[in-house]
């Protein structure tokens, strides 16, 4: 025994409502004799879909809802997932029953074998336990019914509603397609097919899947064991550098550390009354808006171009803390020309690892290649679209004015950070 869609809602069904339909039917929240009972407790099992599932007028050559092949078009928008929805019945141990020979948009064209077996073969893929037949199409022999269903090797219950009207022309009772023993065990190519394309898509899918955990735990561990070491490597380096400043002070000299190899460097400035050559150089700096800011290498050919654009651009030596908080805070990749969020090391992964040889595959590797300059350095930068910076806190000096004269564009040096941080 069981339950059916239309009697209550009619056409009015979509897969959430009957799924919903499903969760009443384990409800324990009766009581019969004071024990909490659900109607599957009383026999109630069988949830069945009714009419409307399929898309009126999807059909070809004169039919309904039958494509070109025979094979039903379903209604996408109100049933996305046929299996999630029987799946679902199974989990809550109910079986699920569909409904064919349809009457809303039944088909009036003259039945093709290929129908029948495109419908059982449908029925057959969407794993649903009974069917019921109605009696407004032209689908009306039971005979070839049975022997389809009973081909597919699993039991089908047969719910008859054609008021009489079946091939042959008597009515019948309900009967289980399993128990027709004299037909014969034929399974319909079709089905065939797509029951070794189901399991062969299925075990793919398992094997992929089981293969991406493993490799997202194994990604993990090793970002943790990355961000170990460049916290050392980097600890190791400041107090190597204070060691250096302590014995050039003893010596009564002075200790001349590096120059500095990374820059910030953002625009000030629009485009009125810019050159166009300097137009042609803040685009290839890729200084498109402004409070735009990119990372450079502090090379000859770049410190020559932004000397050319000095007046519209404000640049300095970024810290490590500054590296940090712009990349986790305002970074963003540049996928296939969008702007995707940092939001996850696994988009840094596809995008970086086979490019860098797997030297970047979390947040933490790209900090400590664009800070250090990295051999990868180039792909990096590459890889992080523009930050788009706020306006500073408490507002600008003066624009047109060097940062030497009181003003803010040009080199800053360790000054940027300051304003980083007033603009992050």
């Amino acid at each position: 025994m069981g339950w059916r869609s239309w009697n209550l809602y009619g056409a009015n069904v979509k897969q959430e409502l009957i799924e919903g339909i499903m969760d009443g039917m384990v409800s324990k929240k009766r009581k019969v004799d004071g024990v909490p009972t659900s109607l599957c407790d009383l026999g109630y099992c069988d949830v069945g879909l009714d009419d409307n599932w399929q898309d009126c007028k999807a059909g070809m050559d004169g039919y309904h809802y039958h494509d070109a092949s025979g094979i039903p078009v379903i209604n996408r928008d109100r049933f996305p997932d046929m299996i999630a929805m029987t799946s679902h019945a199974h989990k809550l141990k109910l079986s699920a029953g569909w409904y064919g020979n349809n009457c809303i948009c039944g088909e009036k064209k003259k039945a093709t074998d290929a129908m029948y077996e495109a419908d059982v073969a449908a029925l057959t893929e969407f794993n649903f336990d009974a069917v019921k037949l109605d009696g407004c199409g032209t689908q009306r022999d039971l005979d070839k019914w049975s022997q389809l269903l009973n081909g597919t090797g699993r039991p089908v219950m047969i719910e008859n509603c054609h008021w009489g009207g079946t091939v042959p022309n008597a009515p019948r009772p309900r009967v289980t397609a399993s128990h027709s023993s004299s037909m014969p065990a034929t399974v319909p190519e079709s089905v065939l097919k797509k029951r070794k394309r189901a399991e062969k898509w299925e075990a793919a899918a398992t094997e992929a899947a089981a293969a991406s955990t493993k490799k997202a735990a194994a990604s993990k561990e090793e970002a943790f064991k990355r961000a170990e070491s460049y916290i050392k490597q980097y600890r190791e380096q400041e107090s190597s550098l204070v060691t250096l400043r302590r014995a050039a002070r003893k010596a009564g000299t002075f200790y001349v550390e590096p120059e500095p190899k990374l820059l910030f460097v953002m625009r000030l400035r629009g485009i009125q009354g810019m050159h166009p050559k300097t137009r042609h150089i803040m685009k290839v700096l890729r200084l498109l808006q402004i409070h735009n800011g990119v990372f450079m290498q502090a090379n000859k050919a770049v410190m020559n171009n932004l000397v050319k654009v000095d007046p519209y651009i404000m640049y300095g030596y970024p810290s490590l803390k500054s590296v940090r908080e712009l990349i986790y805070k305002r970074g963003y990749a540049k996928i296939n020309g969008q702007r995707v969020a940092l939001t996850d090391n696994k988009i840094i992964e596809d995008a970086l690892s086979e490019k860098t040889k797997s030297a970047v595959i979390c947040m933490e590797d790209l900090v400590h290649q664009i800070y250090t300059v990295g051999p990868y350095f180039k792909e990096c930068s590459k890889f992080l679209w523009p930050f788009k910076m706020n306006n500073a806190c408490g507002g600008m000096s003066r624009i047109r004015n060097h940062f030497v004269e009181g003003g803010d564009a040009g080199n800053r040096e360790e000054y940027i950070n300051e304003l980083i941080k007033k603009m992050l």
